[in-house]
């Protein structure tokens, strides 16, 4: 009976298979997240967004001849529309991507607007999460805003975005290189997860004997490697 096999290169984030120019192996992990600059103020201005909705649609209706019970619904509903659409928009626009591109003997880091960086695969390097470097001044700060304001006004529910973001992160000869930041729960582990795999896979192509063989002719005793999959 056959089996399919899962590669652990399948599902997010997306990753592709290739071969350079000289025929090495190439994996690329191609990542995009939203960073917590991206959720706080795409949460913010998307308020705004359903707020101008609101105005708007109670503008319009008011203007007409009638108001019923349809009109009051368009109303209603011009809120969470106008917020979930600028939301998701703003979202898109200012996550953050990068990709990470493993060869026998390099791995690469390009990251938008930012300088690519070149690493060596034959010295020691591994892959990291680590708690966002803000995460305690911003646990600070909302503490201050609950007691100066809390007690005056009233208790606004202050939403902490570094504080449940987390940089994946390469080490390299003990020094730290950030590769991205996340504001998500579980996005982190799988990013880590997929770039430890990849690491491991490539080891594997390159015959360094700690990696992990995909199919029987990856093995390191097979002479050849010609079958390329894209993930």
């Amino acid at each position: 009976m056959n089996h399919k096999v899962l590669s652990p290169l399948a599902g997010p984030p997306h990753t592709t298979e290739s071969t350079d120019v000289d025929g090495a192996r190439v994996i690329t992990v191609h990542l995009s997240s939203v960073g917590p600059f991206a959720a706080k103020w795409s949460a913010r201005l998307g308020f705004i967004s359903g707020a101008g909705s609101v105005l708007a649609a109670a503008a319009i209706v008011l203007g007409s001849s009638s108001f019923g019970a349809e009109q009051f619904v368009v109303i209603a509903g011009a809120g969470p529309a106008g917020w979930a659409s600028s939301r998701y928009f703003l979202r898109q626009v200012l996550r953050s991507r990068a990709s990470v591109v493993f060869t026998p003997d390099e791995i690469t880091v390009r990251r938008l607007l930012r300088r690519t960086k070149v690493f060596n695969r034959n010295v020691s390097y591994s892959f990291t999460r680590i708690q966002h470097d803000k995460k305690e001044s911003e646990a600070r700060r909302i503490r201050w805003l609950e007691t100066t304001f809390g007690k005056k006004w009233f208790n606004l529910p202050y939403k902490p975005y570094c504080g449940r973001s987390e940089h994946v992160a390469l080490i390299y000869l003990n020094q730290r290189h950030d590769i991205i930041t996340i504001c998500h729960d579980r996005q982190p582990a799988r990013i880590n997860a997929s770039l430890l795999a990849a690491s491991d896979i490539m080891d594997g192509y390159a015959n360094r004997g700690g990696g992990q063989a995909m199919r029987p002719s990856d093995d390191w005793t097979t002479p050849s490697h010609n079958v390329i999959e894209t993930f």
